[in-house]
């Protein structure tokens, strides 16, 4: 992942600890009366020695964790965290992150304020300092789009922040997954098989071939899917490599039969029928611009 640099002051509630990071901050003086209001958001890339204490703080706030393994600390209980944790707090939650993993590891936050913050928090079946599991890309998507307004005007980026808040709670409370043992070791495996795909989706042909790389059966790995992240092992495999595909010919202008093989289609008509039904545009089109 590309992290873009800011110009721009950041508040002192940021961490310093942070190896890399991505922040976009519209308004740290919100009104009183506005019902909901973006004041900031963030993704970070921290290591081991990233620790976090958070004592009476201004705004209300959502964090995702995308990877590694953390320790949240929050009246008096400890919570394990890893991918697809999730937690919100209020201006009246006390608590301590820190960053467990050998590793640098991913999380997002978003702080914002408002009248109705609390309520939409609730909604989301969220208590302030009780973190839930999610299954995360639909919601890290809409994380990446709150920083992306920072290419907008401000009364713009004010605006969708606010919209884009309220479908991160909402996406809250309908992706939640039952924390149960067994939930735990399906998520797990789940995770697993989804990062072997984006390892390896270049040279993947089927799902069959997935399934076997993974040791699962290939009903069970369709089933995974479909209980965390809704999206199907086969779609998944073809979008990533379309997106890949398209990605090369946008930017390296090469011949639509060289992305095909690249891609591992050894038919590139097979291969352009993809690709349309994804985008709306042959490859051809797609590669110069024209509908």
């Amino acid at each position: 992942m590309t992290f873009k640099k800011r110009v721009y002051s950041s508040p002192d509630f940021v961490s310093k600890q942070v190896l890399q990071s991505d922040y976009h901050f519209v308004d740290l003086t919100p009104s009183e009366g506005e019902s909901l209001v973006l004041v900031g958001a963030g993704r970070e890339r921290c290591d081991s020695g990233f620790h976090l204490k958070r004592n009476r703080f201004k705004y209300f706030a959502v964090e995702l964790i995308v990877s590694g393994k953390w320790e949240f600390v929050c009246g008096g209980m400890a919570y394990e965290l890893g991918p697809g944790s999730v937690f919100a707090y209020s201006p009246e939650t006390s608590f301590n992150l820190r960053c467990c993993s050998d590793q640098s590891s991913l999380k997002y936050f978003v702080d914002f304020a408002g009248r109705h913050a609390s309520l939409l928090i609730k909604r989301a079946g969220l208590v302030p300092g009780v973190p839930k599991r999610v299954t995360p890309d639909g919601i890290r998507a809409l994380f990446d789009q709150v920083l992306d307004t920072n290419g907008y005007s401000l009364t713009v980026a004010r605006e969708m922040g606010s919209l884009i808040i309220r479908l991160i709670l909402m996406r809250i409370g309908q992706d939640q997954i039952v924390d149960d043992r067994s939930g735990s070791l399906s998520y797990e495996t789940y995770l697993r098989c989804r990062g072997f795909i984006q390892a390896e989706f270049r040279v993947l042909r089927s799902v069959e071939e997935v399934s076997s790389r993974c040791h699962l059966d290939r009903a069970y790995l369709s089933r995974l899917f479909k209980i965390h992240s809704k999206e199907s092992p086969y779609h998944f495999l073809t979008r990533m490599k379309m997106e890949y595909a398209a990605e090369r010919l946008r930017n390296q202008r090469i011949a639509v039969k060289a992305v095909a093989a690249e891609v591992a289609y050894d038919d590139p008509f097979h291969f352009s029928r993809l690709f349309k039904k994804f985008f709306g545009l042959s490859p051809k089109h797609y590669a110069t611009g024209n509908s």
